[in-house]
């Protein structure tokens, strides 16, 4: 920059320099046939010396020798002035008035010691002329004003009108830069300042923003006595979006929700971007929890509304965390922790809601933590043990296998559920030890069955995405096939749908890997994502689980029975095999059956048991399957 700045300047002097130059030899030329016609040839010729003298301007000009050629110019001009001063009429000379020319000359061409030492010089020069007068040393004798002089003056007066004007220009263009100079500083001010307090992506106020709106919008309430409420706003299942269809694709959709939300809030509210897939709501003057529920459920059926994403109709939802001042407290850090512990209980109770925040989240999320510390324990206490449901063949009605489900029986608060303690492992990271623990432990169980003479019977394992990512999956299963010597078809591990969607060349290798062992691989949950054919391809799965969401609902509801149709035609074309969950009762047993689905597992058969029971189950069925 600032020898792009250096070089800008060196060719607006050389502009100046040329243009003087230029402007003297035209003056000089003028001058030069008045003093032959008016004054003594001498004259005439010294100008004309001083002409071809000036010519070595240009060549020091050419060669970027700038300084020099303003120093030969002025100096040259200063000595010409000074001999026509005391050859002529001293310091009543038209000479004299070339003084004030020469110094704007040098104050042009800005370079302040020549201005100094020339302006030294004059002056130096009229003292002198003024004491040899005095002193009768010499006595300059005024010439008479005639159409010489009066040429000479016009054309010093000219020359300074030419320096002045190139003066006032270089001036304005200076001032004219600095202005622009100033609008683009204020310009930039301003980017730096929306950048500071605007998310770039959405242009929506960011935290730092939000922060400063929400505690005026407090100031506000505490005037009206009324509430001001903070909405903690989660896309769900954003990942799974931004890897199906890419990030370009992600943020598109985060701008959609950032504008469906500015719709649906007030024009006194505020709406701002938290991060990733958050957005914090600030509501004004608030008057009852009826009015947030209001917004709320306006927000959740506005984001509801499909979005066209590469061609494909995305329907979004969110879970929205609530905390109100000042009720809940009075700081912004305190009431955005509290709406964020709320958002996450929504998410925990089945996402596209809404909930208050209350005590008892914040109770719970410190039993969470006291869970978590007791879960390390049981892990090395060897408090956790395997259920086993049993997997039906629709076709025959015999078992053939099972899922093993993880149980914690804890020494003080007894059995506690599983949806209770594995969020927290996956969080934690703890899934990876448990998850080996289980893959092992499954193996050794699917080899006593076949001690027990049950040597058809295979294990499914539920596989959590951490797994995949963090834990060596392959080695784990390699160790528990050979320490049990159990034929690796006998095992299939479970993957949900989120977990493939994400199809990088490290997931496909693992999973090839683990496909060339034996091992079978199924899709868990399948239709809750953003099911397509493409990475059942490219993973090779050979099953297919419905959700049980969609089973249970099956006789009461036409678009989940068509989905269900859908998804078996599907995999009876890809050559998959369909395992139905969540069947209850006889009647969607016949309906699952009828539509083709291979295998199914419910209560209607028997819920998940500890593996004695198993064995028993196991044993009636098979002789209910022999007798037949």
């Amino acid at each position: 920059m600032d020898h792009t700045h250096r070089s800008d300047q060196d060719n607006i002097r050389a502009q100046r320099l040329r243009q003087l130059f230029w402007s003297i030899e035209f003056s000089l030329s003028g001058i030069t046939l008045l003093l032959f016609y008016f004054d003594p040839v001498w004259y005439s010729v010294t100008t004309a010396i001083v002409m071809v003298l000036l010519t070595s301007v240009l060549f020091y000009i050419n060669a970027k020798r700038l300084d020099a050629a303003a120093i030969v110019l002025i100096s040259i001009l200063a000595l010409y002035t000074t001999l026509l001063m005391w050859s002529s009429g001293g310091l009543s000379d038209e000479s004299v008035f070339a003084f004030p020319c020469l110094l704007a000359f040098s104050a042009l061409l800005g370079n302040r010691k020549i201005f100094l030492l020339l302006l030294s010089y004059f002056i130096v020069n009229l003292l002198l002329l003024g004491y040899a007068n005095s002193a009768e040393w010499m006595v300059s004798v005024p010439s008479k004003g005639n159409l010489s002089s009066a040429a000479l003056i016009t054309v010093i007066l000219l020359l300074t009108a030419f320096c002045i004007w190139l003066l006032s220009s270089d001036l304005r263009n200076t001032l004219m830069q600095l202005s622009a100079e100033n609008e683009r500083v204020t310009l930039s001010e301003r980017r730096i300042q929306h950048l500071v307090n605007y998310d770039s992506l959405t242009n929506l106020p960011n935290r730092v923003l939000a922060k400063d709106r929400f505690e005026h919008a407090q100031l506000l309430a505490e005037r009206e006595g009324t509430m001001t409420c903070l909405m903690f706003l989660d896309l769900d299942k954003f990942k799974t979006i931004n890897d199906s269809f890419g990030h370009s694709s992600g943020d598109f959709l985060l701008t959609e929700i950032a504008r469906s939300l500015k719709k649906v809030v007030r024009n006194t509210d505020t709406v701002c971007r938290q991060g990733g897939d958050e957005f914090l709501v600030i509501l004004e003057s608030i008057s009852s929890e009826q009015q947030i529920s209001s917004i709320a459920e306006k927000i959740l059926e506005e984001v509801r509304s499909p979005i066209e994403i590469s061609g494909v109709s995305v329907t979004s939802s969110l879970s929205i965390g609530i905390a109100v001042a000042p009720t809940d407290g009075n700081s912004f850090d305190a009431i955005l922790q509290k709406a964020d512990m709320a958002m996450y209980y929504a998410k925990d109770h089945g996402r596209n809601n809404y909930r208050f925040y209350n005590s008892e989240m914040e109770q719970n999320a410190e039993h969470g933590v006291q869970l978590l510390s007791a879960m390390r324990r049981a892990i090395a206490e060897k408090q956790f043990t395997l259920f086993f449901q049993p997997k039906i063949d629709l076709k025959s009605g015999k078992v053939i296998g099972a899922e093993a489900l993880i149980r914690w029986e804890h020494p003080k608060e007894g059995m506690i559920a599983p949806q209770a303690f594995i969020p927290l492992a996956e969080s934690s990271g703890l899934i990876i030890e448990l998850g080996e623990w289980i893959i092992q432990e499954a193996c050794h169980a699917c080899k006593r069955w076949a001690e027990h003479g049950f040597v058809d019977l295979s294990v499914a394992v539920n596989v959590a995405a951490l797994q995949l990512k963090r834990g060596n999956l392959l080695t784990i299963v390699e160790n528990a096939l050979v320490m049990n010597q159990l034929p690796p078809e006998k095992l299939e591990l479970e993957l949900t749908e989120s977990t493939v969607i994400d199809d990088s060349e490290k997931l496909r290798a693992l999973l090839t890997e683990i496909r060339t062992l034996g091992v079978k691989l199924s899709i868990d949950d399948f239709g809750t994502g953003y099911s397509n054919l493409g990475y059942l391809k490219k993973m090779e799965v050979g099953i297919l689980k419905i959700d049980r969401s969609f089973i249970s609902r099956l006789l009461v509801d036409d678009q989940d029975k068509a989905i269900i149709e859908a998804i078996s035609h599907m995999a009876a074309s890809l050559k998959l095999k369909i395992v139905a969950e969540g069947v209850e009762d006889k009647e969607t047993a016949d309906a699952v059956t009828a539509m083709k689905c291979d295998y199914a597992q419910g209560f209607y058969w028997a819920p998940a048991l500890p593996e004695n029971e198993f064995i028993d189950y196991v044993k009636k069925e098979n002789a209910k399957y022999l007798s037949m």
